[in-house]
């Protein structure tokens, strides 16, 4: 059964934060699940082109269906960015665009939200 996209954060469990980077603010979309199999390993969801975060709706709400029919998680943590110049966070102006630089962004997010591995 096919699931909708939707812009609703909550629905999710997701929280929302503007993290600091070398590329300017992102926002981010989280939660914490912290799985006993996997403590503090965040799974880092990236939407492509043109997209953002709820990019990845449809497949947390089969996360969600899965966990409502007794079956674990199999997403735990997530982390799902809004890259710089897509979604809510603004494309960088006069600094470093490269997939090089979004790479670095991505670890920083990760970090400044407490995640060593991800």
């Amino acid at each position: 059964m096919p699931f909708p996209v939707t812009t609703d954060a909550a629905e999710f469990g997701l929280a929302t934060h503007a993290v600091p980077t070398s590329l300017g603010r992102v926002s981010v979309h989280y939660r914490r699940e912290r799985l006993a199999r996997d403590r503090g390993t965040a799974v880092v969801l990236l939407h492509g082109a043109a997209g953002s975060w709820s990019t990845w709706t449809p497949l947390l709400a089969a996360d969600r269906a899965r966990r409502a029919s007794g079956l674990p998680s199999q997403l735990g943590d997530v982390l799902i960015p809004d890259l710089p110049g897509w979604g809510a966070t603004p494309r960088p102006l006069g600094r470093e665009f490269t997939v090089d630089a979004l790479v670095r962004v991505v670890a920083e997010i990760a970090r400044a939200l407490g995640y060593e591995r991800w």
